[in-house]
């Protein structure tokens, strides 16, 4: 199954929970892959890092922008024994 983005925002329950039971109950279902919606960053970076390390699925992404450390972010989204695409323009 694949999740198409915005854990965080959107909806009040997001803004309130910040994408935490989005990523439990996604955990559950169970995703096998997800990529970066808009809303993925309303709290920034290191917030959707924390997301990324609780979630138990692959993370991919093609088109980051960011004001951050590539190395930390593309460290972030590695899942044991699994292959992440993501490639991340940092400024």
């Amino acid at each position: 199954m694949v999740f198409g983005g915005d854990l965080n925002g959107g909806l009040l329950f997001g803004a309130v929970y910040k994408g935490l039971t989005m990523v439990e109950a996604y955990n559950k279902i169970p995703i096998d892959l997800a990529n970066f919606g808009q809303h993925d960053f309303d709290f920034g970076p290191d917030h959707t890092i924390k997301l990324i390390k609780k979630s138990d699925f692959l993370w991919i992404s093609t088109n980051l922008n960011l004001n951050y450390s590539c190395i930390e972010f593309a460290v972030a989204t590695r899942k044991q024994n699994s292959a992440v695409l993501c490639t991340a323009s940092c400024s």
